[in-house]
């Protein structure tokens, strides 16, 4: 059975046991949430599948503690669903338990007798996580393709590790080879232009760099044609 509410923002796949689940439907429905609840837990592949949720929740009292873990493997398993955020509920903080729900790749684990509000909570955090994860992935994906027809390349540097790491243009602008895209601050200056080290002497304090590379032979020649 689905519920709705008039905002829906997110799609919630709900397999908790009986005992929780008309509490937590109302209340994720209340927040804007639309909620599927599956029933038994053995429905979460098969619902997963067709209606790909944004978040599920899992419960170990819903088929047991093995079926709850099969689920959450399964899901993992499956591309639509391999980054979804999942929340399982267990009825024992045992380390073991912990463990074991955390290694078939659930998100993160909360006790079953927490109050709604804060399993509601919970899930809106690892929905906050998951669109900052997606939005920065975007913006990745976004400067890795701008970056080539900018001619333009970007380099971090981690003083205390001594570790400069670079884009996939700066491997052309520097002449490297591809298979490389790290090293140190030494070994990448010594392929810096002599005029540009001068920005990179005074680095003593610093607890990290972000730095650019571009590719301005064109622009050069043009000038001075000009």
């Amino acid at each position: 059975m689905t519920y709705s509410s008039p905002e829906a923002p997110s799609r919630l796949l709900l397999a908790v046991g009986g005992d929780l689940r008309s509490g937590l439907t109302a209340t994720f429905a209340e927040a804007g949430f639309v909620v599927t609840t599956a029933l038994p837990s053995g429905d979460v592949d098969c619902l997963a599948e067709a209606q790909t949720p944004q978040v599920v929740v899992l419960d170990t009292e819903l088929g047991g503690e093995a079926e709850a873990l099969r689920a959450g493997l399964a899901l993992r398993a499956k591309a639509a669903t391999a980054d979804v955020p999942v929340l399982l509920l267990i009825a024992s903080s045992a380390p073991l338990v912990v463990d074991h729900g955390l290694e078939s790749g659930v998100t993160d684990v909360a006790m079953r007798i927490s109050p709604a509000a804060l399993v509601k909570h919970r899930v809106q955090e690892m929905l906050r996580v998951k669109r900052r994860i997606d939005d920065l992935r975007r913006s990745e994906w976004s400067l890795e393709h701008a970056q080539p027809i900018a001619r333009l390349g970007n380099w971090p540097w981690d003083p205390v590790e001594d570790l400069v790491t670079w884009s996939a243009k700066v491997d052309r602008l520097l002449d490297v080879p591809d298979t490389t895209s790290s090293t140190t601050m030494d070994v990448f200056l010594a392929r810096v232009h002599a005029q540009d080290k001068a920005i990179c002497d005074d680095l003593s304090r610093a607890t990290g760099v972000m730095g650019t590379l571009q590719d301005i032979t064109e622009r050069t020649a043009t000038e001075n044609r000009i």
